[in-house]
């Protein structure tokens, strides 16, 4: 039976509140990862923004070549570090680049399959708050909303 547990602190900081791992067996044992998991979250945050999410997400998570692996297959984000916490921070990196990039960038300058993922990214982001909590944040809602 998968267990559903709440991760450490330094998780939440860059996931926001209310991320979790659904796990067929522990990922971590000790300071020793195991391979297998999923995460789930609803907010990513990165360089004082928080991107919140229409609805949750599920990122499968591994370990490959003694590097924590955190992907989000939909949006072709693949993210990987040493540590769970390294992982997870370049994870809310690639999507910011993916958001700032993609979001940024007339459709005419965009190849069909950029053109896609904008629109991915589009219908799966609520609204970006800035600041470093959403609470008494400067919201300002995805373009074209």
């Amino acid at each position: 039976m998968a267990e559903v547990w709440t991760v450490a602190p330094e998780w939440e900081a860059i996931l926001g509140q209310g991320f979790g791992l659904e796990e067929p067996e522990a990922l971590y044992a000790g300071a020793e990862p195991v391979p297998g998991g999923r995460g789930t979250t609803r907010r990513i945050r990165r360089a004082g923004r928080t991107f919140l999410l229409k609805r949750e997400i599920a990122c499968d998570v591994s370990v490959e070549n003694r590097l924590v692996v955190i992907e989000f297959k939909p949006l072709g984000l693949r993210a990987y570090a040493p540590t769970r916490e390294a992982a997870l921070q370049d994870f809310a990196e690639e999507f910011a680049f993916a958001w700032d990039y993609y979001v940024g960038t007339a459709d005419s300058a965009l190849t069909n399959d950029a053109l896609k993922l904008k629109r991915q990214l589009l219908s799966l982001v609520k609204e970006v708050v800035t600041g470093e909590t959403p609470q008494g944040s400067q919201r300002s809602p995805r373009p074209g909303a």
